[in-house]
């Protein structure tokens, strides 16, 4: 539900063959999130959603906790590709032109798809199961993903940019301003009017 997921879907001229995984969270933004992509589902008719319940691991505010909880979502999802025994699993990770975080990126996609094969029962060096991850906009800076995405028809209301659940995104947060930020510097309108005063929230702790 995010706009890199966004993206990433637009990119696609096959969609009718996509199936959507989803991390169902109980966390006001995640349920917005979870929204949108039940909305993307019959946007760009993909053939399928699938939606699995996941509990954070305590301690969000650490990078080391975020970076165990991505690792258990991507084994989930690779799961669901060894269950239909070939595939490709898109992986909307966005990071920007960092090379060390691009690196580790790299590095974390091939080491968890060899993974994924091993335990499927197959040998990673014959390549019989298939099985594919891609990164397609993990070095991307946020003007040129919101480029890439318009390009292919994106529309541009159709994620949630907030770290807060209210029925407006708060505009302070983040990930708010991160992507204001991306269409300012395209001289696009904000999708969504600014929250009133009194209902506006700082960044989360």
């Amino acid at each position: 539900g995010d706009l890199p997921s966004l993206a990433c879907l637009s990119m696609y001229a096959r969609r009718s063959e996509i199936r959507l995984w989803h991390p169902l969270v109980d966390t006001p933004a995640s349920r917005m999130r979870t929204m949108q992509v039940r909305a993307h589902k019959e946007m760009f008719g993909c053939i399928d959603l699938v939606e699995v319940p996941f509990t954070p691991s305590p301690g969000q505010d650490q990078p080391c906790i975020q970076h165990l909880d991505q690792t258990r979502l991507i084994q989930m999802a690779l799961s669901e590709l060894v269950h239909h025994s070939t595939g490709t699993l898109v992986w909307p990770c966005h990071v920007g032109p960092v090379v060390d975080q691009v690196e580790r990126v790299v590095e974390k996609a091939f080491l968890l798809q060899q993974v994924a094969v091993l335990d499927a029962g197959f040998d990673p060096m014959d390549d019989a199961l298939g099985i594919r991850i891609r990164t397609p906009v993990m070095d991307l800076e946020d003007v040129a993903l919101l480029d890439l995405g318009m390009v292919n028809g994106m529309p541009l209301d159709a994620f949630w940019p907030c770290q807060h659940g209210q029925e407006t995104p708060c505009n302070l947060c983040s990930g708010c301003q991160q992507w204001q930020q991306a269409f300012q510097a395209r001289q696009l309108d904000w999708p969504w009017a600014m929250a009133p005063a009194d209902d506006q929230v700082g960044n989360p702790a």
